[in-house]
């Protein structure tokens, strides 16, 4: 039987039902479903969690799927896997391609939403942050068609509703997407956009694999799921989509037409600011019958690790050309699962570790602010023992790095790392801050790096009431 979310969580509830939570009374899409994750998020809990009445909408919300490091294990067949095993196995799948099958039909096409009887506002779309300019779609993989190629592209970028069919998108300037819209705008042309909601982790992992522009991430998807993905053909778009999603809208971003989006409580844990981007029009929405809206906390556990877990794979992978003893590469949540990167290495010359670091910089889209680098074997396996915790040796949840992360210091046996800055080797620092909690460092390196650092706004929530639960 094809994966799709719903095989991952009955696996789940026949084999961890401990990683399963179902709140049954009614929540308000506005903060009350970001409150309840933060307070479990608060806890040290990272379970699934699945609201069944949701204020306004027909739809049950199924969220923090990746917010566990052992669920995305699970989903690439590792049960009882470790972060080390994970990206190996994962940096094999994204290597070996399949290409997806396409069928007549599929569940996801059961009902077919198109005219005047589209509106969007009747999916259980969540208000996230105190300050979001309102109601954002977080967990939709976008597929466009590169106009000059040919060849399919996916990615997340995040939609706020404007009205009952439309949306404004954020494309990053070094996203396909972008290209690909600006491919599309350049011939005054809309952009065909579907946006596949719900799905199985594998299908995001391997969709958000950091691949080329020439390269169709749904096979790399397949390579990841160990099965060519099905897919079917939309209603309304020159373009397929996966047979076994939830929810898919089918879209046009609009050519020349810009609107105010955001701000939005981003990844960094800042507000990103309010621009003029592109216009989204829905053109149909088809779903499964009875179908589950998934979505994904942005700055917390459920969106750093889906999107970070795998920048590893690449940094080892470059890192690996100008140093090829390298022993392990680990993204801590502690640094956003971007800004701070452990490298660790057996030197065998010297200037290696700067080496190591530089490469560690120029890797693709890998974006870290700070590389540690240590040495020799032994702190290697510290690297992969913490990495099995999510960064932390003191035993936290495979998620999370949260006693490094609140700034406790590590054990006494930790090795000295070295430090390396992006302006150590002659790279732009750009404006964002350092992240100083990762490790402890001697007092000289933190007061040079604290001396340096941006204010940041803190993403606010919504205060705990009593209703919370």
């Amino acid at each position: 039987m094809p994966l799709d979310l719903r095989s991952f969580l009955r696996q789940l509830e026949v084999e961890a039902p401990d990683q399963i939570v179902r709140v049954t009374r009614e929540v308000d899409p506005r903060f009350e479903v970001t409150a309840v994750l933060a307070r479990l998020e608060k806890e040290r809990q990272f379970p699934v969690v699945i609201f069944e009445k949701v204020k306004g909408s027909k739809l049950p919300v199924v969220t923090n799927v990746h917010a566990d490091a052992r669920r995305l294990f699970r989903a690439i067949g590792l049960k009882n896997g470790t972060l080390p095993e994970f990206l190996k196995e994962y940096g094999a799948r994204e290597d070996k391609l399949i290409e997806p099958v396409m069928v007549p039909s599929g569940p996801v096409q059961e009902v077919v939403i198109t005219g005047q009887d589209i509106d969007v506002r009747t999916l259980p779309i969540l208000t996230y942050h105190e300050k979001d300019a309102g109601r954002y779609i977080t967990c939709g993989m976008e597929i466009m068609r590169d106009p000059d190629t040919g060849i399919r592209n996916a990615g997340i970028y995040r939609l706020m509703i404007h009205d009952r069919e439309s949306f404004g998108i954020q494309l990053s300037e070094t996203a396909h997407g972008h290209y690909i819209w600006q491919a599309h705008e350049r011939r005054n042309l809309p952009t065909p956009m579907a946006v596949v909601i719900g799905h199985h982790p594998a299908f995001y992992l391997g969709c958000l694999s950091f691949t080329s522009l020439e390269t169709d991430e749904l096979a790399v998807c397949g390579g990841v799921m160990g099965e060519p993905l099905e897919m079917v053909r939309c209603k309304t778009l020159d373009l397929e989509v996966p047979a076994h999603a939830e929810i898919i809208l089918e879209c046009e971003i609009l050519p020349h037409l810009r609107k105010e989006e955001a701000p939005f409580g981003e990844y960094p844990g800042a507000y990103g600011p309010q621009r003029m981007n592109p216009l989204v029009k829905v053109k149909a929405i088809t779903m499964r019958r009875d179908a589950m809206y998934q979505s994904s906390f942005v700055g917390h556990a459920d969106n750093l690790l889906l999107s970070g877990i795998i920048r590893s794979t690449t940094i080892q992978n470059t890192v690996k050309l100008a140093s090829p003893k390298v022993k392990a590469v680990h993204m801590p949540t502690s640094g956003r699962c971007r800004f701070i990167c452990y490298v660790a290495i057996d030197k065998v010359i010297e200037g290696e570790p700067k080496n190591a670091a530089m490469a560690a910089f120029a890797a693709r889209k890998a974006h870290p602010r700070g590389i540690i680098a240590f040495f020799a074997s032994h702190e290697a396996n510290d690297v992969a023992r913490e990495s099995n915790t999510g960064g932390c040796r003191h035993g936290a949840s495979a998620s999370n790095c949260h006693d490094v992360a609140a700034g406790r210091k590590p054990g006494r046996s930790t090795p000295r790392p070295a430090l390396f800055r992006r302006e150590d080797c002659a790279f732009d620092s750009g404006t964002g801050a350092e992240d100083t909690s990762a490790w402890t460092l001697n007092n000289q390196t933190l007061k040079r790096i604290r001396k340096r650092r941006a204010p940041v706004q803190p993403v606010e929530s919504t205060a705990f009431g009593a209703n919370s639960f």
